[in-house]
């Protein structure tokens, strides 16, 4: 049983030393750097915006579209696609909806060289009742790539009420398993794809009859 702790502890003191050396990294900071120039220049940058809506429905008999209306989830999904110099550096899918309560939620991709190498993830929930001050969920995710492969995963969530989500900002990032993070570099060639060969008209509602 102490040899389990003490290996558990080593674990956690592990994790707490790598998370206070993770922005000394050379690799994060390069990545950092990346991101903060990028940044800078885009604000002079008019991207490729498209915007499609989520709704549920049919075609009926007489072939026109029929929407559900009060039944499960409806929302707006914006993907922006930034270029310097003709090539594409950043990409923001960006949605919104409500079933039972307002959600939103921002993929951001950082590309170099046509090579992701940063995401952004930031999601929150808000409910509205008065009765229980508004409960609010949040959550940002940083995730940083090295040669097109996952390297480092940071997160920090946040489930309490409105009025106490400035200990949201406050929270220091907690480092995150990188399972999963191959799913964004998917997901980010999806959108790719169907940026370069079907401008984008994948996204489009399909109504079924």
């Amino acid at each position: 049983m102490i040899k389990y702790f003490i290996t558990f502890c080593f674990i956690i003191n592990s994790f707490i030393i790598f998370s206070q050396n993770l922005y000394s990294d050379k690799t994060i900071k390069e990545i950092r750097n990346y991101y903060n120039q990028i940044t800078s220049e885009l604000i002079k940058v008019n991207p490729e915006v498209f915007t499609f809506s989520e709704t549920i429905g049919y075609i009926d008999k007489n072939g026109d579209t029929t929407l559900y209306e009060g039944e499960g989830d409806s929302g707006d999904q914006k993907i922006s696609i930034y270029k310097i110099n003709n090539r594409i550096v950043r990409i923001v899918d960006f949605y919104s909806g409500s079933s039972g309560s307002y959600h939103e939620g921002k993929t951001e991709y950082t590309i170099k060289n046509d090579t992701l190498i940063f995401v952004f993830v930031s999601q929150g929930e808000h409910s509205y009742d008065m009765n229980l001050g508004n409960p609010t969920k949040l959550k940002e995710e940083r995730i940083y790539y090295n040669k097109g492969k996952p390297y480092v995963h940071v997160k920090r969530e946040f489930d309490g009420l409105a009025a106490n989500r400035k200990s949201f900002y406050k929270q220091k990032s907690e480092i995150a398993s990188k399972k999963h993070d191959n799913f964004y570099i998917e997901l980010l060639q999806e959108i790719l794809t169907n940026y370069k060969s079907n401008n984008m008209s994948y996204y489009d509602n399909k109504y079924e009859r």
